[in-house]
């Protein structure tokens, strides 16, 4: 895929929602993973992501955030350079925990923190496996997990606009702890989740 062919991804993407407001979670780990290339790489993936969200922010009344990661991932600091590296003024905030399994209380702590760089930031959560916290510091698939906080915009925090459940539940992360391929649906760590709700 050329970076010509994805902004005219984008392009036809925006003429597909025009007309509503969804909201956007843009490319969940792209900006984070940008920490772990080169130089050259890491510099040509933000100018995709900043043209990108040119192109999503004015072309669209999409409520658009930047996934930004997990608080064991990135310092708020790490985070905020990161968004600051492709922000513009019309994008409304950044997504927290997408796939992972940060608590609601450690996951608003850190999204805090990278709103106390700019005061126009705003975040949603994805509460959708994080009913009983992180297993440590496993990401695929870790056992004893329960669905968090259903979606919901009643968040008690004015930082934080909404939970939402980003990731399926039961979709699984990897081929680590007996799951399948990642992005295939497992029937057993769903009802696993489901079993775990509080």
């Amino acid at each position: 895929q050329t970076a010509v062919n994805y902004m005219l991804f984008l392009e036809e993407f925006c003429r597909g929602i025009e007309g509503t407001e969804p909201i956007i979670i843009f490319e969940p780990d792209a900006l984070p993973h940008t920490t772990l290339m080169d130089n050259k790489q890491a510099e040509h993936r933000k100018n995709l992501i900043r043209e990108g969200l040119e192109v999503l922010t004015t072309g669209s009344k999409a409520k658009v955030y930047v996934d930004i990661g997990h608080s064991n991932w990135l310092t708020p600091t790490e985070a905020h350079e990161l968004l600051e590296s492709v922000y513009n003024d019309n994008i409304r905030g950044f997504s927290v925990n997408v796939s992972n399994y940060r608590s609601n209380a450690e996951c608003m702590e850190w999204g805090d923190k990278i709103c106390e760089y700019n005061s126009n930031y705003k975040y949603v959560i994805d509460t959708s496996r994080n009913g009983n916290g992180p297993y440590g510091n496993e990401w695929c698939n870790p056992p004893g997990r329960a669905l968090g906080s259903p979606p919901t915009c009643d968040t008690g925090n004015t930082n934080c606009d909404a939970f939402l459940w980003i990731k399926i539940p039961g979709e699984s992360d990897g081929k680590g702890n007996g799951g399948p391929k990642a992005g295939k649906f497992w029937p057993e760590m769903g009802v696993e989740l489901v079993k775990n709700f509080n």
